[in-house]
């Protein structure tokens, strides 16, 4: 159900992500992985949700990393939304 409401296919294979839009949560190392895997996964999608503290723009991080057209950025969840 959600997959279709994400625009994500039964054949993409998907990364979720939750935390705190902060470096140390990894996200731009999850970035360049999935950069790195492209070649071989071309039906990857990161699935950001993100809380707490904003100190990253995802979307920014994603473009220069060259991986914006595979991330689905949900943005700020409360938990409420996370655990549906």
């Amino acid at each position: 159900l959600y997959r279709r409401e994400l625009g994500i296919s039964d054949d993409d294979i998907c990364i979720l992500n939750v935390g705190s839009a902060i470096k140390r949560k990894g996200w731009i190392e999850l970035f360049r992985a999935v950069s790195a895997l492209r070649s071989t996964s071309a039906n990857l999608k990161v699935v950001a949700a993100s809380g707490g503290i904003q100190k990253l723009n995802l979307d920014e991080e994603a473009e220069k990393i060259g991986v914006r057209d595979m991330l689905i950025n949900l943005g700020q969840c409360d938990n409420d939304t996370l655990y549906k």
